[in-house]
């Protein structure tokens, strides 16, 4: 972890001290920044908030996010969940939505799938940053697990695309965390998007690989290959569901 990022942690955890009091019970750093894999400046700052109680209002923790970034540019690369104590520890992803903040807006959002993979690393990998350790409050998730729950996700992103034309933003996401999941299904494995996503380079031809690369190097604005990478996921989730390779283009 670079000087950087630590002191905008600093600074965000001390925030949220300040904000919640004896409300806030811990503070963990999951993804690429505990899995030693963490890539400046293309990696987001993975973090999950864990509470007391739910929270009831987006308005406070809003604020505090803003104000923070005026102090340190790099918290936009935050992507934060809130979530209470018992849906942290939870068996099955929480069914109620749970504040969280991801490219510098604060929604309330369901999980799904993903759930499991997060839940993973952080029973692997997660460093806590402050608060008290719940690591034994957590299970590890099995392979077929992990393996189910890709699956799903891949169902979940053959619907999306049905739904319209995606921006650019989302094609580059949905790009690398396409390459994330045919990685855990085929290696066996989870790592970070980038990771992922050099594998994938590996499999596709010269064609497809340039819209990769260009996802793993995007930082915002318009993504060249927006029209290009929506096709190309189509392509994927198709051929997946016909249980053939992704080495094409």
């Amino acid at each position: 972890m670079n000087k950087e990022i630590k002191h905008g942690l600093d600074l965000f955890i001390k925030g949220l001290q300040n904000l919640l009091g004896q409300g806030l019970v811990a503070v963990y750093a999951h993804g690429s920044l505990s899995l030693g894999t963490f890539e400046d400046p293309k990696s987001d700052i993975d973090i999950v908030v864990v509470l007391d109680r739910p929270l009831n209002s987006l308005d406070p923790i809003r604020i505090l996010h803003q104000d923070l970034i005026k102090e340190a540019g790099i918290l936009s690369r935050l992507e934060v969940s809130y979530l209470p104590l018992e849906d942290f520890i939870s068996q099955a992803p929480p069914l109620k939505p749970r504040p969280y903040y991801n490219q510098g807006q604060l929604t309330w959002a369901a999980y799904g799938p993903e759930w499991y993979f997060e839940q993973d690393t952080l029973y692997r990998a997660g460093v806590l940053l402050a608060g008290k350790s719940l690591k034994d409050q957590l299970v590890p998730r099995s392979y077929p697990c992990l393996h189910q729950a890709a699956l799903a996700s891949l169902k979940d992103w053959d619907h999306k695309l049905d739904q319209g034309s995606l921006s650019s933003a989302y094609v580059v996401y949905g790009l690398l965390t396409l390459s994330r999941l045919y990685y855990l299904l085929e290696v066996k494995g989870q790592v970070s998007k980038q990771e992922a996503g050099r594998w994938m380079m590996d499999l596709v031809g010269l064609n497809h690989k340039k819209i990769i690369q260009a996802a793993m190097s995007w930082q915002g604005g318009p993504f060249p290959y927006t029209n290009e990478g929506e096709v190309l996921m189509r392509t994927w989730l198709k051929t997946r569901s016909r249980g053939g390779s992704n080495e094409q283009g």
